[in-house]
């Protein structure tokens, strides 16, 4: 029987063992520029065993669905990203690039994203009143299905977030994600697709 399918009759059977990095190389660099401004540049290569990963598995019935699997893991990814840090506004912003092995180790395993965006900027007013955009994006996931080559869309997760500081203790906040309504996942056994809103208070003691 297939792992990743015993997996899901029997999670106890992998699903809570542990990976393990074997090889993990990473270099970079980082550049300071305008006072405000510093920028990152990295690239790594990482060997991982026993990686948790969204598998597909096909039924009896011809119908596809996704279950956790663990399986060896070959990555080589390339990073990018930028913050500006003043006093009024903040911007972060981070795109990988990665290539993983799964598919053509012939699995039923989807890689991740070959290119993945983050986006976070926040303005204040009087370091009172913050608020900002954050942005998501994910390419397309391939793998390899029966001998096909399979796909999952990416999307683009955008959304909004607000902070009101009512004293030196209490501040009360908002973040709306999903604002397009997209299919927006971390792994295919969990996927939103419609706005979400989350409504806090942070209190310093």
């Amino acid at each position: 029987m297939d792992n990743a399918l015993s997996a899901a009759i029997d999670p106890s059977s992998m699903l809570l063992s542990s990976h393990s990095d074997r090889i993990n190389a990473v270099i970079g660099f980082r550049i300071n520029l305008l006072k405000h401004l510093r920028i990152d540049l990295g690239a790594g290569y990482a060997v991982t065993g026993n990686q948790l990963c969204d598998v597909l598995v096909e039924d009896a019935a011809g119908r596809y669905y996704a279950v956790f699997g663990r399986y060896d893991n070959n990555t080589f990814h390339a990073d990018f990203s930028a913050d500006w840090l003043s006093e009024r506004f903040c911007l972060s912003a981070k795109l990988r690039y990665a290539n993983a092995s799964a598919m053509r180790n012939g699995n039923n395993v989807l890689d991740p994203s070959a290119l993945s965006a983050n986006l976070c900027a926040t303005y204040n007013i009087g370091q009172r009143v913050y608020f900002g955009l954050d942005l998501e994006g994910r390419s397309d996931r391939k793998g390899l299905l029966a001998g096909r080559e399979v796909s999952v869309p990416g999307f683009v997760n955008l959304g909004l977030h607000g902070e009101y500081k009512v004293n030196r203790t209490i501040s009360v906040w908002l973040k709306g994600g999903n604002l397009l309504g997209q299919g927006v996942y971390t792994s295919l056994l969990h996927i939103r697709r419609s706005p979400d809103f989350t409504v806090g208070l942070c209190v310093n003691l």
